[in-house]
């Protein structure tokens, strides 16, 4: 870490860090995965069966069944993913986001505000049904891709009773298309390829434009357009 030795040791039968030398923070029944997060320490450690957030010497949270290792920042305050009661949800800057899933995806920071996408189903590879944005739920749907950020607004592809579509600034673009992809800003508006009736078509700021195609590649930004 940062070029200096981090050890995981053991003694009277607690856990601890040593970094450079130099014990870090208090004894635990076990600790994981120390890192630096805006220059500070942070790991996830257990007491009595229960799992929490080290960060800064203060601990976050309590009494949860599990802390998933991805902790973050995000907009100068520490992200992470807990599970308590068999239900998955996010912990930023202190407070639990979500009404609880069976499990949330990374999160990302988008506009400035904390976004992830969530499912209630066990399936390891089942599809995101969810998003959560500023504390929000969005959805749900049958299917989410990837969140991006266009203008420093939201965006995502989902589908819904076997139609695809694109999510934008909270607004629905589209909603008879086979499949939709590549979501990218040019010019500050929003395009993306959708394809229908086995035919791809470009839809830039909300409308369709050009003619329908076999196949459309990628786009290409040339003098802002």
């Amino acid at each position: 870490l940062d070029g200096k030795q981090v050890v995981e040791v053991r003694k009277n039968n607690k856990w601890f860090f040593v970094y450079d030398g130099e014990k870090i923070g208090d004894e635990y029944d076990d600790v994981y995965w120390l890192r630096k997060i805006d220059g500070k320490f942070a790991f996830e450690a257990r007491n009595d069966n229960k799992s929490f957030v080290v960060y800064d010497g203060k601990k976050i949270g309590d009494g949860y069944d599990d802390v998933y290792y991805d902790i973050t920042e995000i907009d100068g305050k520490l992200a992470f993913k807990a599970r308590k009661d068999e239900k998955w949800f996010v912990v930023y800057d202190g407070q639990e986001l979500g009404k609880g899933y069976q499990f949330v995806s990374e999160v990302s920071k988008i506009g400035g505000r904390l976004a992830f996408r969530a499912r209630n189903s066990k399936g390891l590879y089942d599809p995101w049904q969810f998003v959560v944005y500023n504390g929000q739920e969005i959805g749900e749907y049958d299917y989410v891709g990837w969140l991006t950020e266009i203008n420093g607004k939201l965006a995502f592809d989902a589908r819904k009773d076997n139609k695809s579509f694109v999510v934008y600034d909270g607004k629905k673009i589209g909603d008879e298309y086979d499949s939709v992809g590549d979501l990218e800003e040019i010019d500050g508006k929003l395009v993306f390829k959708a394809r229908k009736d086995d035919k791809e078509i470009i839809v830039y700021d909300g409308q369709e434009i050009g003619d329908e195609y076999d196949e459309i590649k990628h786009f290409t930004k040339i003098n802002g357009k």
